[in-house]
C-alpha cells in the first residue's frame, strides 16, 4: 500500500490503528497510574510490615469481607551485620582441616615492581595462606546459620567465630498470590465488598462466619 493509496481500505486501516493507539495510550496511562499508586501504597505499608515483623509476626494473610483469603504477604526480617574473626577461622581450619587452604598471592604484589618484572621469581613475603573460596563460601552460610558458629572440622564442636548484629526490619515484603486470586478479588469488587482503591466496604467476615 503506498503513501498515494487513498481507497477506502486504506482509510479503514488507518481508523483501526488509530483506535489502537488511543486503547494502548489508555492503557499505559492506567497501568503507570496503577504502578504508582501501588508504590505509594508499599511505602504507607512499610512501618507498620516493619514493627509488625519485628514483634515476631512474619505473615499477614488480608481477608476480604467475604471470608476469601486472595493471598499472603511475607514480611521480610531486617539484614544481619556478620563481623568475622578471620584469623580465629582461619587457625580453626589449619588445625582442624588443613587440606581446606591454600596459598594465595597478597594483592599488593600486583603494585610491585619485582613482580612485574620477574612473574616467575617467589616473593615470601607477598605470599599467606587462606581458606580456598568454596569452603569459605559454606563456612560462611554456617556462620548465618548458626548466629556466628562454625562445627569444628576436626572436634565437630561448635566454635563461635563470628559476631552477628540483627538489622531491624524495613517493611520490605513478598506478596504471592493466591490460585484464585483475580476471580476473588473481581467477586469483591463486583459485590460492592470493597472499592477499586482497596478499602472495605464492611468488616471482614469472622473465621466463624466463613466456616
Amino acid at each position: 500500500m503506498s503513501d498515494n493509496d487513498t481507497s477506502p481500505e486504506r482509510d479503514e486501516l488507518a481508523a483501526r490503528v488509530e483506535a489502537h493507539g488511543i486503547r494502548l495510550a489508555i492503557l499505559k496511562y492506567q497501568a503507570a497510574k496503577a504502578t504508582k499508586a501501588y508504590t505509594i501504597a508499599s511505602q504507607g505499608a512499610y512501618a507498620d510490615f516493619a514493627a509488625a515483623r519485628n514483634r515476631g509476626i512474619p505473615q499477614v494473610k488480608p481477608r476480604l469481607p467475604d471470608g476469601s483469603e486472595p493471598g499472603l504477604f511475607s514480611l521480610l526480617s531486617g539484614a544481619q551485620d556478620i563481623d568475622v574473626d578471620e584469623d580465629l577461622l582461619l587457625s580453626i581450619i589449619a588445625a582442624g582441616s588443613p587440606a581446606d587452604l591454600e596459598d594465595h598471592v597478597l594483592p599488593a604484589a600486583f603494585a610491585d615492581d619485582r613482580v612485574v618484572k620477574l612473574i616467575g621469581e617467589h616473593f615470601p613475603e607477598f605470599v599467606s595462606c587462606r581458606i580456598k573460596p568454596a569452603v569459605r563460601a559454606e563456612l560462611q552460610t554456617q556462620i548465618e546459620e548458626k548466629n556466628g558458629h562454625i562445627a569444628d572440622p576436626g572436634s565437630g564442636e561448635l566454635e563461635k567465630v563470628a559476631t552477628v548484629t540483627p538489622r531491624a526490619a524495613s517493611g520490605q515484603f513478598q506478596f504471592r498470590p493466591g490460585a484464585r486470586f483475580e476471580q476473588q478479588i473481581t467477586a469483591a469488587l463486583e459485590a460492592g465488598l470493597i472499592t477499586p482503591d482497596g478499602t472495605l466496604t464492611q468488616p471482614p467476615a469472622t473465621e466463624s462466619e466463613h466456616t
